[in-house]
């Protein structure tokens, strides 16, 4: 299921007097929704039977938002930072050195694009904190029954989270208008290679 998060303050007045205020969170855990019907807006397919693909949503795609974003963009480097994601310090720049690096060096940077490939992760519901390392062996596909060397190839580029990519590489190859749900952003990047276009899995 997805993970809806909502922040309510909850304003207490005191009596006769509703300029005298102040707020204060509930419990967070309140705020946490697992259940919003996942059943109706998803799909799972019979190459990918535990990912989900979503069926139809309304308004724009996330496609078509990146599209627009690297389209209003000025620089020559595009990053993507999610929301729900927390970044080191020196994250853009090393990420930006592998660039640089895997395309030749830093003046006029031709397509190219970096990964990340090693990250943590908390899985609130389940209340579990573990290490992901694309380049490793990944016991979750165990877990499902699939052939980790068969399987990871394919989902090393599936993070948009963590994309660092050129201006020139998204106008070789913009973003196909399509929803995602979970981790399938991967068309981008493999569309991209496939044009012979560099891509770093960056640690």
């Amino acid at each position: 299921a997805r993970v809806t998060y909502r922040f309510f303050p909850i304003t207490r007045e005191a009596p006769g007097s509703p300029r005298l205020s102040d707020e204060k969170m509930g419990n967070p855990w309140d705020a946490v929704l697992v259940d919003d019907k996942v059943d109706e807006v998803v799909e799972y397919t019979p190459e990918d039977d535990f990912l989900e693909y979503e069926l139809e949503r309304a308004g724009w795609t996330k496609g078509l938002k990146r599209n627009i974003g690297a389209c209003i963009a000025r620089g020559t480097v595009i990053a993507h930072c999610d929301e729900g994601c927390l970044y080191a310090p020196d994250y853009l720049a090393k990420m930006y050195a592998e660039l640089a690096r895997s395309s030749g060096g830093p003046d006029d940077l031709p397509p190219a694009v970096a990964v990340l490939s090693k990250w943590y992760t908390l899985a609130v519901k389940d209340q579990e904190f573990r290490e992901v390392d694309l380049r490793q062996k990944e016991p979750m596909w165990e877990m499902f029954g699939r052939n980790p060397a068969a399987e990871q190839p394919k989902e090393q580029y599936n993070f948009g989270f963590a994309y660092v990519y050129t201006r020139s590489a998204w106008l070789k190859q913009p973003f196909p208008d399509m929803e995602t749900v979970a981790a399938s952003d991967g068309a981008f990047v493999r569309a991209l290679q496939k044009l012979g276009v560099p891509v770093a899995l960056c640690a």
